[in-house]
């Protein structure tokens, strides 16, 4: 028997069983009536989760509790909560300075989870109830606020995140917004990530684990380009990297994630011979230093953290480099291929921008290949697709492809992306354009709405021709051609129009675009 005599018949909420904000439950009766609860009933969460639901009773009169998330705190810390309404009090005093209190409908307590990093006790405060099961009483502490060192730091202006990324090695942020729903099965895989983590890298300087709030500052989500809910952006000294993750959810893919990102991205050269053993179909940027203790390295060794995605880095040091330095210190680019001449950096070598521009020209392409892995990450980039479809073995049509792209393109480069791609994987798409792998190479561009065939390729080697191609996808021409048939000044005298409207092929490329069954979607690209 519950205080005051009435009957509780549900369980006990133990913390541990809070997981979710408590919804109203249909089934839980008016506060007053004499209708008993349905036997076995539960409220359910928003996300479909059954919070197990306690039954208090009424006792003295009601006592109304502030409506701010942050002002109570249930059992831990970790599980905060609030009540929607009023509470009761019961004549149960545990001590001076607490009182037992009973919730009368569990379906106006709405609970989130907000783990402490710290794991230390909430600090002492005027209530307090003990968790008993023949009561039903809910262990129950009043205000209490996290110090800054307990939580995950929450940005409210942009300074603050460029503050806390530039002195941290590695940065992780999550971009999210409480009424997205894998933002809200995120975060408590985040946080308890973040404390996996916190215990390999205590050094706050080494590894930081951030939110945003991007409803509450979208200033913020603006600067970085955020349109999807929730997004994880990598930081590396205070610079923002290009590839977000986009790995499994999980505690342990994020942990190791982290922890590839903190791992030696350079490979130290014991022998001189081993450069004659590179893998020379990566792109190898070699460093030959005199001391591995010195600006230069440091500043090559800054470089490596960002670009290790997109190049292999190597160093050699004393005498194993010595044959490379009779110059001085110095940088070696080794390109794909074996027959392609190695490139020297001439630049100063304690110059971070000049030093990283210049290795970023060499290790990202101005034609990249797109995968299954990065295809994602380039249809995010917005910029329609220029795609040269090759077999595997056929080098000498992309040799070509890129040199035409770099003569005729060069000034296109922030308005489309240059890409090849395997025939044989993506024998899909070129099903949309009536193509298969006999017929490559082929050139096409998807502005992710259609699809547009270049004609032959042997036209690429035509000066103008494929810059034109280009061009008359930003005019809408290729998309009215399609529809309308060629522009009347391109009919050539005594051919007729062609009036009859023709069905262009559909994008194929856009449904490697993020989903929306693991992301909140903020907007749609808009038809060419």
């Amino acid at each position: 028997m519950a205080p005051g005599g009435t009957t509780s018949t549900g369980p006990p909420l133990l913390p541990s069983q809070v997981t979710a904000l408590a919804g109203t439950d249909p089934r839980t009766p008016e506060p007053g009536s004499s209708e008993k609860p349905a036997r076995g009933a539960q409220p359910q969460s928003p996300l479909g989760i059954v919070v197990p639901a306690p039954r208090g009773a009424e006792v003295r009169g009601p006592l109304p509790i502030p409506k701010s998330p942050a002002s109570r705190w249930l059992g831990r810390p970790g599980l905060r909560a609030y009540w929607e309404g009023e509470f009761q009090l019961s004549d149960d005093v545990v001590s001076e300075s607490s009182m037992g209190l009973h919730f009368p409908k569990c379906s106006e307590l709405r609970v989130e989870r907000t783990r402490c990093r710290c794991r230390r006790p909430p600090e002492p405060s005027p209530f307090l109830v003990r968790s008993s099961p023949s009561r039903h009483l809910l262990t129950y502490r009043g205000p209490h606020r996290y110090h800054e060192s307990c939580s995950l730091p929450v940005f409210t202006r942009p300074q603050m995140l460029l503050a806390a990324s530039d002195n941290a090695d590695v940065a992780l942020v999550n971009f999210y917004a409480d009424w997205c729903r894998f933002s809200q099965m995120l975060h408590p895989i985040f946080e308890e990530a973040s404390d996996v983590i916190k215990e390999e890298y205590p050094d706050k300087n080494q590894v930081v684990f951030a939110r945003v709030d991007c409803d509450q500052h979208s200033d913020i989500a603006q600067r970085y380009r955020i349109n999807k809910y929730p997004t994880l952006k990598l930081f590396r000294n205070g610079m923002m990297m290009k590839r977000e993750y986009r790995g499994q959810r999980s505690v342990k893919a994020l942990a190791d994630y982290i922890r590839q990102q903190k791992s030696n991205p350079i490979h130290e050269i014991q022998s001189i011979d081993e450069v004659t053993t590179l893998d020379r179909s990566k792109r190898n940027i070699i460093g030959y230093f005199e001391q591995k203790d010195s600006d230069n390295y440091r500043v090559f060794e800054r470089v490596a953290s960002i670009l290790h995605d997109d190049c292999a880095f190597l160093s050699a040091f004393g005498d194993v480099s010595k044959p490379e330095r009779y110059s001085g210190d110095n940088l070696i680019y080794k390109p794909p291929g074996r027959s392609v001449p190695d490139m020297v950096y001439l630049g100063s070598m304690t110059n971070f921008d000049v030093t990283y521009n210049w290795i970023q020209d060499k290790c990202v392409p101005l034609v990249r290949e797109i995968t299954f892995e990065n295809g994602e990450e380039l249809t995010e980039e917005g910029l329609p697709f220029l795609i040269l479809f090759h077999m595997k073995e056929d080098t000498e049509s992309l040799e070509i492809f890129q040199n035409e792209v770099a003569r005729q393109l060069i000034s296109e480069k922030g308005t489309i992306n240059f890409l090849h791609a395997d025939c044989d994987k993506f024998r899909h798409p070129l099903l949309h354009i009536q193509k298969t792998p006999a017929d490559c190479p082929v050139i096409a561009i998807d502005s992710f709405r259609h699809m547009y065939v270049f004609g032959d390729f042997k036209d690429v080697l035509i000066p103008g021709k494929l810059k034109q191609f280009v061009i008359d996808l930003h005019s809408g021409k290729l998309h009215r051609e399609f529809h309308h048939g060629p522009d009347p000044t391109d009919t050539a005298p005594g051919e007729q129009d062609q009036d009859v409207a023709s069905s262009p092929p559909e994008s194929s490329f856009q449904k490697l675009a993020p989903s929306e069954y693991r992301y909140t979607l903020l907007r749609d690209r808009d038809e060419l």
